[in-house]
């Protein structure tokens, strides 16, 4: 009862507030704490989210902890809990879809990145840390190579919890306190911050994602431990592509990069086979020729990357974060495998691609 009333309380603080007026300059975005995402309700305990895998195909929007996962391998880890010190921190947090809903900020609020995921400023004290451990290394590592889907990349690794408030950010606008009256903000790094949440009592209000080594997808041959960054694995069904991004301002568009990169190598690799007559496909001599001078085309490659995508699936990934001055930066590494049955199908839509 006593967490359900800081939730009500905090959505009933968040509902009063109409919040500033839209404006169309939306600063750039300012650097998140890494790995960091506010709670979609707070509380005391959060033990029970504690170990569960984030899915691999979700955005920063689409992360909260009620959208992991809980799998037989999230036993496996125990928790530790760290004092905080009561050290003061004015730090961004990122904030999903979820998140960001649930105590009320608006869809013109300053967005994390090209998806719906929003960047929060929380002012606090911390109090104390939610560490997940794990005791048996082997017996988890095992767990997630029994079956795939046990284990996904990313896990729910630590909680962190203490008094303080939640901002949410607005560009910097001349009516906030003006003709808006009641509406106040305090101007930070460029940004109008105005008063979301405060929370008086300590509670667990953010949590953070960490990086799972051990096994990320569950498959017992290891591929998806990061190994294709060395060598790519071999397949008498089929063949595995590696496709990799550049730096880019969000994981989301990292991983679409990424993918498009590992279809326009299958796309590559049934050019050859084309050529190479290793196929049933009736296709002209000049069929041949023109598909030759196409697959010089970049503009060509991305548009039949379309009609192969059903053929071409996704089985690891592999991504990385790094911060730059006022922003992070995602790169993602996928491994995808093209089946050996599926050849002159994709053949028939690469060659019927305009």
């Amino acid at each position: 009862m006593k967490y359900a009333l800081i939730a009500a309380l905090l959505l009933l603080g968040a509902a009063c507030d109409d919040g500033p007026p839209p404006s169309t300059d939306i600063p750039q975005a300012l650097p998140t704490k890494p790995n960091f995402f506010m709670r979609v309700s707070f509380d005391q305990d959060p033990s029970v989210f504690m170990g569960r895998f984030v899915p691999p195909e979700a955005t920063a929007a689409d992360i909260d902890e009620s959208a992991a996962m809980q799998t037989p391998c999230s036993k496996f880890f125990t928790i530790r809990k760290v004092a905080a010190g009561g050290v003061e921190f004015d730090e961004y947090f990122t904030a999903g879809a979820s998140a960001a809903a649930s105590i009320g900020i608006p869809p013109v609020a300053l967005e994390a990145s090209a998806s719906r995921s929003k960047v929060v400023r929380i002012r606090y004290v911390a109090t104390e840390k939610w560490i997940a451990h794990l005791d048996d290394v082997e017996g988890f590592q095992r767990c997630c190579e029994k079956a795939a889907g046990q284990c996904t990349n990313r896990y729910i690794g630590e909680f962190l919890a203490g008094t303080g408030e939640i901002y949410a950010g607005y560009s910097q606008d001349a009516n906030i306190g003006g003709s808006h009256s009641g509406i106040t903000a305090e101007i930070k790094d460029g940004v109008a911050w105005r008063k979301a949440v405060t929370f008086k009592n300590p509670v667990f209000f953010a949590f953070k994602t960490t990086e799972n080594r051990m096994g990320e997808s569950g498959q017992g041959d290891g591929k998806c431990r990061h190994q294709f960054r060395e060598s790519v694995p071999k397949s008498a069904h089929g063949v595995y592509f590696v496709g990799v991004s550049d730096w880019m301002p969000s994981e989301r568009t990292a991983r679409e990069q990424a993918l498009l990169d590992a279809r326009q190598q299958v796309i590559r690799y049934l050019g050859e086979q084309i050529v190479q007559g290793g196929q049933s496909v009736e296709i002209t001599q000049g069929d041949v020729q023109a598909l030759q001078v196409k697959m010089k085309d970049e503009r060509f490659l991305q548009r039949a990357s379309g009609g192969v995508a059903r053929f071409v699936k996704d089985e690891c990934w592999d991504n990385e974060s790094a911060s730059v001055p006022g922003s992070n930066k995602y790169m993602a590494r996928v491994l995808a495998f093209f089946p050996n049955e599926e050849i002159e199908a994709a053949i028939k839509a690469v060659v019927e691609t305009k």
